[in-house]
């Protein structure tokens, strides 16, 4: 990469960290001639170009000022029920939206595509996590995007996107001692 390290002290400080370092990779040597590249152009064109257009991107999205970047603005979750869809019931059925780090190559992945034609908004990102303990099966931990609850009502219908979200777990209790000592409500269905 033609980057450099740190932008530089006084004056130049304020000024977009992205201008100086489009600028910067512009003026400096190209970093390989490719005959795949055409005539002319080099590396540091291709990444001067796609800095350029990223920078603009982002300013048409989140406002002129970098230090108000956040990927949050950009990556959002909104868990959405069907019943959502209807636009007096979303705050009933929907939850979110969340703002999210990671990306597609991150340990707490979590990807809001760019908008592509003719395809539908969408964010992707496991639903469950879990971490099984064979020796010992009551030390398994998980974590689930939403809650135990499918009825918007209950406490445990998103109780559980906070821990999620946070890349923590909770016990996966598996021995019936254990989840009866944990037991706090039982739904019992009749025929």
């Amino acid at each position: 990469w033609c980057l450099p390290e740190r932008a530089p002290r006084g004056d130049a400080q304020s000024a977009s960290t992205a201008r100086y370092s489009a600028a910067h990779c512009r003026g400096t040597r190209p970093l390989r001639s490719d005959p795949w590249l055409g005539s002319g152009r080099t590396w540091n064109d291709i990444l001067y170009a796609c800095l350029q257009r990223t920078v603009v991107e982002l300013r048409q999205q989140l406002g002129d000022n970098p230090h108000q970047w956040h990927y949050g603005h950009i990556n959002q979750l909104t868990l959405r029920h069907a019943m959502g869809r209807v636009p007096t019931l979303r705050p009933l059925f929907n939850r979110g939206p969340w703002r999210l780090g990671g990306d597609l190559d991150t340990l707490c992945m979590s990807y809001s595509p760019r908008d592509v034609a003719n395809q539908p908004r969408y964010h992707a990102a496991p639903l469950f996590r879990m971490i099984c303990n064979p020796a010992d099966w009551d030390t398994s931990r998980a974590a689930m995007l939403g809650g135990q609850s499918g009825h918007p009502s209950s406490k445990h219908y998103a109780d559980l996107a906070a821990l999620w979200m946070q890349g923590t777990t909770y016990p996966l209790l598996w021995s019936r001692q254990q989840v009866e000592q944990h037991t706090t409500a039982r739904l019992v269905l009749e025929r």
